[in-house]
């Protein structure tokens, strides 16, 4: 950056939805009127899709690169606004089976292209790290390194070099235990915040956040204002509200109130910089708890509560059956085998250490030991093994899908024969078969909610402004609708709305010809055999009729 200090920067915003965002518009008109050469703007030539990423300079998600090496119709053109460049990736340990598999073949084409990478992650467990080195260097790397390390590897033979860094900071968390229920959330907040204190409460599921957020404003913990609930299940213009709410309480320059309860998902799991003086998280794969507890007591110098001046991490019991845990929900969430060997590796643990405790406990879960079965009953190693095989071909059944969609390797000799299925990047009402897909998830519709009036249907529920859904919307109308949408993959839900037609209006429009309305009257929206609610503190709920 300090290259271009003297110059206008080219800067782009890339994601799915860049298009409609404010930070987005706010690129491209700032150069107006701005008399200082040190600026950054979105050139208008960059703005399609596939020109995206021959951007000098773009902030955006994984998934813009990751298109550039499956088989779409003009893959190539992505790939060489990669070239020797140097391209950053965060959190790269949350990438699952599928996604690493593409990752891998994206490394080797960038090592390809003299495509300086850098890897963000402070939970990668080693084995992965690994197979992310070779496929950028082509080489076997056996060699591990200390924690916290960098890792810097070239193409050439010696080009391997573990370096040792010192943390910034070392803490012991308090390791506790309390049951799942709803209520004894309730009972151990009701417990940890009597003299005060910041709370993040971490649900595996947007119904059980939901759950959890209602039995404690039943319990009236804290004033009203101070519990927030979190997740992605909010229209998107909420959601952002939400967000920034978070942000200005909890975050590194925010004002914490004295008593405050936010419950959330994975959306604080990682990438927002916030801080909590007391943590109570479902039980979820181990890097994943570290990665949720990296936002307790995170900024030093903050005042906390006597009772709550030490980092407490609370975690929820998994319910049992005949000794043996039942995941419900969360089983479909995270895979069951990665969370038996996590509550294992954890239910003994009455402190963590960090930085100096991570890497073991992460490779206790993904490493390749067995140590960890050898103390268990029959009906444990029978869970295990029986959890451990469905993972496994659940693993073979993702590294297939990604290949079969993938652009040939760099090395291939048929790279400019090969055929190409020339996959949609748009439609997500085709057949996964045929579309550039650059992560595995269950079918969704996205809806834009929309509120019915005496005079017809508003965007907002006042509805001071009644629009036509049979005339094509004007860019600015587009992009208020686009700010109201919330995706559904209840598989229900899903069948009901895509079997409707987008409205009239919607249908050439490039960006909302995909979406279906969702009309709420009276804070309700029929969906054949469920109800939609949509609330501005619970965000939107599926209740079945009855």
């Amino acid at each position: 950056a300090s290259r271009n200090a003297d110059r206008r920067v080219e800067l782009l915003l890339i994601h799915g939805n860049a298009a409609w965002s404010e930070d987005m518009e706010t690129l491209r008109l700032a150069a107006i009127d701005e008399k200082s050469d040190n600026i950054a703007v979105a050139h208008s030539w960059f703005l399609p899709k596939k020109r995206s990423l021959l951007a000098p300079f773009a902030v955006g998600t994984v998934d813009q690169a990751l298109m550039s090496v499956l088989q779409t119709k003009h893959f190539f053109v992505r790939l060489f606004g990669l070239s020797h460049k140097t391209v950053i990736f965060d959190e790269i340990h949350a990438y699952d089976t599928y996604m690493s598999t593409l990752f891998q073949q994206l490394l080797r084409w960038l090592a390809a292209a003299n495509t300086t990478v850098i890897l963000l992650s402070a939970t990668l467990p080693q084995k992965t790290r690994q197979k992310l080195i070779e496929a950028y260097t082509g080489r076997r790397v056996s060699r591990g390194g200390p924690y916290p390390a960098l890792f810097w590897a070239t193409t050439t033979e010696d080009g391997f070099l573990p370096v040792a860094t010192s943390a910034t900071g070392t803490r012991t968390l308090a390791v506790e235990w309390t049951d799942r229920e709803p209520e004894a959330v309730v009972g151990a907040l009701g417990r940890a915040l009597e003299q005060g204190g910041c709370t993040a409460v971490l649900c595996n599921t947007v119904g059980r956040a939901q759950d959890v957020f209602e039995a404690l404003r039943a319990a009236d913990i804290v004033a009203d204002k101070d519990l927030i609930l979190f997740h992605a299940r909010f229209p998107l213009n909420r959601r952002q509200e939400i967000e920034r709410q978070v942000l200005e309480r909890f975050g590194k320059d925010g004002a914490p109130p004295e008593r405050a309860i936010v419950v959330a998902t994975q959306v604080i799991e990682q990438s927002l910089d916030l801080d909590f003086d007391l943590m109570i998280t479902d039980m979820a794969p181990v890097d994943l708890v570290l990665q949720r507890a990296g936002r307790l007591h995170r900024h030093s110098g903050r005042e906390r509560p006597q009772a709550l001046a030490k980092p407490r991490l609370v975690i929820t019991k998994p319910e049992m059956e005949n000794g043996l845990p039942k995941w419900g929900n969360d089983g479909w969430v995270y895979a069951p085998y990665v969370l038996m060997r996590s509550y294992l590796t954890l239910r003994d643990t009455s402190s963590i250490a960090v930085p100096a405790d991570v890497q073991a406990l992460i490779e206790a879960v993904y490493g390749e030991t067995e140590d960890l079965a050898e103390c268990l009953d029959a009906g444990w190693r029978e869970a295990l093994e029986k959890a451990r095989a469905e993972l496994e071909r659940k693993i073979e059944k993702e590294q297939y899908q990604a290949r079969m969609i993938l652009a040939p390797r760099p090395d291939d000799e048929d790279v400019l024969t090969a055929d190409n299925r020339q996959l949609d990047e748009d439609n997500p009402e085709l057949h996964e078969a045929w579309r550039a897909l650059t992560r595995l998830a269950r079918p969704n519709v996205t809806l834009v909610c929309l509120y019915q009036q005496a005079a017809g249907v508003s965007m907002d529920p006042e509805g001071e402004e009644i629009i036509d859904l049979n005339k094509r919307p004007e860019q600015k109308l587009a992009a208020e609708l686009a700010r109201r949408v919330v995706s559904v993959s209840h598989y229900a839900l899903v069948k009901h709305f895509l079997n409707q037609d987008p409205p009239h209006g919607w249908r050439r429009h490039s960006m909302l010809r995909y979406y279906r309305a969702a009309v709420f009257a009276e804070g309700r929206c029929d969906a054949g055999d469920y109800w939609l609610i949509l609330d501005p503190r619970l965000g939107l709920r599926i209740e079945k009729k009855e």
